[in-house]
């Protein structure tokens, strides 16, 4: 599977160079999502580690995952300020401009270890989705929303620790729970991309992208990752109605994509 390779030795320096953006859209728009590599320098990734590292130990209930406005030090703006030079171009072809951020649907994740469940077969653009009203969903004119995920690796995952798996084409239908049970785990290998990921990596996939945790009982270390949903303005979907929606700024000349 295609995949874009980026550069940010310097995160105060170049510009994402036309073709890579190009290219990088292609894959998007084929596949679903596409594999940014060493978006964020290793240093701020560390940073951001630390911060959500003492985050979740201070979460009296040692959840899987935390909104990132629970978590001191750090929030939207300092992340797309982290990323946005590089993400925004592609994030602004698929979806135009201005892009939003919906803040009550940032959040970050930890896996590994037998006491967090994996996450099973969804699609983010089903969120808040009426199922028990519209039992088939694929009847439902744009019952998946029109967004993008952007899931920022904050350590290595994919092969020591829990990575995710992504079908490798793009649905044009919400699935309903019962469709999302039924994909057999051998039939679903056959189009799963399960990516090795470095810390400072990203995922970029839209919210008709089937995928889950990718697991395996080898995968003894922890995963720390950090989600960002983005929608085009002015405003939020409306099944969003209520949720903080933050119009992200235009952020150009961090970062190449080579």
């Amino acid at each position: 599977m295609n995949s874009i390779t980026m550069s940010v030795a310097n995160p105060h320096s170049g510009t994402a160079s036309q073709q890579g953006l190009v290219q990088a859209q292609a894959t998007l728009e084929d596949t679903g999502f596409v594999h940014l590599r060493g978006v964020l320098p290793a240093a701020l990734c560390a940073t951001w580690r630390g911060l959500l590292i003492t985050g979740f130990a201070q979460a009296a209930d040692h959840p899987a995952s935390l909104r990132l406005s629970q978590v001191a030090g750090l929030d939207v703006d300092a992340v797309w300020q982290g990323v946005g030079a590089v993400l925004g171009p592609l994030c602004e072809t698929r979806l135009g401009t201005p892009l939003l951020c919906d803040v009550d649907e940032c959040w970050l994740r930890r896996q590994g270890g037998p006491t967090l469940a994996p996450h099973s077969w969804h699609q983010d653009g089903a969120l808040r989705f009426d199922f028990a009203a519209h039992p088939v969903p694929a009847e439902v004119p744009e019952a998946v929303l029109p967004m993008l995920t952007c899931w920022i690796a904050l350590t290595p995952c994919g092969r020591d620790a829990p990575g995710l798996e992504l079908m490798a084409r793009r649905e044009p239908h919400l699935w309903s729970p019962a469709q999302l049970a039924r994909v057999p785990d051998p039939a679903a290998a056959e189009g799963v991309v399960r990516p090795v990921m470095a810390a400072g990596d990203v995922l970029v996939f839209g919210g008709d992208t089937l995928h889950r945790t990718h697991t395996t009982p080898a995968m003894q270390a922890m995963r720390i990752s950090l989600e960002l949903r983005l929608f085009a303005g002015p405003a939020l979907p409306a099944r969003l109605h209520g949720d903080q929606a933050l119009p992200l700024p235009r952020l150009r000349g961090v970062g190449s994509v080579e």
